[in-house]
């Protein structure tokens, strides 16, 4: 399935489970192999990042550093409707700092975006990788009913029109993201209620093998 303006939804029934399975053993196997891991994780708004986090990238990051712009906007406006400004700066500033010098620690990075700006990803990304880090992105997605569904049983609610265009814009960006990046690994991630389910994605398609 080539991807252009990509709804999730629309190809999970084309692959087998042995396909899915193989992604999310591959993924599983890798992270805890590899050391000096970067993850660059996007996601929309309530797509179940966190359960990415806590299930599958900590377990196997015993050391992980995690810089996130709208939990540093809202350390601030205690709002996530508001953004502060210079958020952006501060994530970009944390994140370059952690790789400005050679790490003896073995700590491993994630930095967590939407996936809309990709020029701040590729600015992470460039100095990690020129530090030796291997670049891992996961895109992780829900069905936008799974989406609303979440934000309205949320403590503090997102606005629900810039969900709606960021879960259609994250989509669309997947090609966009690895271009930039040119990641070591890119896996997408559908994350519903019932299920967490791994696609390995190549830059163009998502592989079936």
């Amino acid at each position: 399935m080539k991807l252009q303006t990509l709804i999730i939804e629309n190809i999970i029934a084309e692959y087998s489970e042995l396909v899915l399975e193989r992604a999310e053993n591959d993924f599983n196997r890798i992270a805890s192999r590899l050391s000096n891991k970067l993850f660059i994780l996007t996601g929309h708004p309530r797509s179940g990042k966190s359960t990415v986090v806590t299930n599958y990238i900590r377990p196997r990051s015993k050391n992980l550093k995690i810089v996130n712009p709208d939990d540093i906007s809202t350390m601030f406006t205690k709002d996530p409707n508001v953004h502060k400004r210079g958020a952006t700066h501060l994530s970009i500033k944390s994140s370059t700092n952690f790789f400005a010098k050679a790490r003896k620690d073995k700590a491993d990075f994630l930095y967590d975006s939407t996936g809309t700006d990709t020029s701040r990803m590729k600015t992470i990304s460039d100095k990690g990788s020129s530090n030796g880090y291997n670049i891992i992105v996961i895109s992780v997605f829900a069905p936008l009913k799974t989406a609303l569904d979440r934000n309205a049983k949320a403590d503090r609610q997102v606005d629900q029109d810039y969900l709606i265009s960021a879960w259609k814009e994250s989509q669309s960006n997947i090609r966009k993201v690895w271009n930039a990046i040119k990641p070591k690994f890119h896996f997408i991630v559908v994350n519903t209620n019932e299920r967490t389910t791994w696609y390995k994605f190549n830059g163009k398609e998502i592989v079936r093998k």
